[in-house]
């Protein structure tokens, strides 16, 4: 009876030997899948991280520095002094059309010097720039001017106030090779640019005639 008894205890010791020694080896040698990848080992855990969105600023060619296949990417630039008069204008049309377009378009509001203009723009399709100008026209006349193939007319000039004007800046842009695929200037001529001044009754009314305008460059853009 004795021996017995130690004949199964072997017996039940062996069998899980044998059982431990399949499981680990199994583990250590994975089973390949219908595509012929290796298996995770059993166990084995896999953390997947959340899912990033990619912009379209991120995925470059480097041809032209932008993938035709992308939708483009639009910035509404806003440049202009609130303490001066007209010159605000630029902030105005980008604090109001900031409401209206989409979230593919990015609005920026530069009240410095416009040389940063070269950082805001540099992965962008198309940047779209509005600025105040001095001209012997009419205060709220609009200017649409494409500046990488047009220049400003003799007696239209970009407001001095920032101590670089845009039109040096595209200059340097030229130079560096920092400039978007296309680049439009809504020129507002203003009329007074003192300090402490409000905007001119005439170019607070243009503000809504740019902003139209520019949702219309916008969809001839993306369509």
């Amino acid at each position: 009876m004795r021996r017995l008894f130690l004949r199964q205890l072997r017996t039940r010791r062996r069998s899980r030997k044998i059982s431990t020694t399949w499981s680990r080896n199994s583990s250590r040698s994975p089973k390949k899948n219908l595509r012929g990848c290796a298996n995770r080992p059993y166990g084995t855990t896999i953390r997947v991280s959340p899912v990033q969105p990619i912009s379209s600023a991120c995925i470059l060619n480097v041809n032209d520095g932008h993938r035709a296949d992308l939708p483009p990417k639009i910035a509404i630039i806003g440049i202009g002094h609130e303490a001066c008069g007209d010159d605000a204008v630029g902030r105005a049309v980008a604090e109001r059309i900031r409401r209206s377009v989409s979230a593919d378009v990015t609005v920026f509001d530069v009240r410095g010097n416009p040389a940063t203009l070269l950082d805001v723009w540099k992965d962008v399709t198309c940047a779209i720039v509005v600025d105040a100008v001095r001209t012997d026209a009419e205060s709220g006349t609009i200017y649409r001017i494409d500046l990488l193939t047009e220049t400003l007319p003799p007696d239209v000039q970009p407001t001095s106030s920032h101590g670089f004007g845009v039109v040096s800046v595209v200059e340097l842009g030229r130079i560096l090779n920092r400039l978007p695929r296309q680049l439009i200037l809504f020129g507002i001529a203003g009329e007074r640019f003192e300090a402490g001044a409000p905007l001119s009754s005439s170019v607070a009314a243009a503000v809504h005639e740019v902003c139209r305008r520019i949702e219309s460059e916008i969809a001839a853009i993306v369509r």
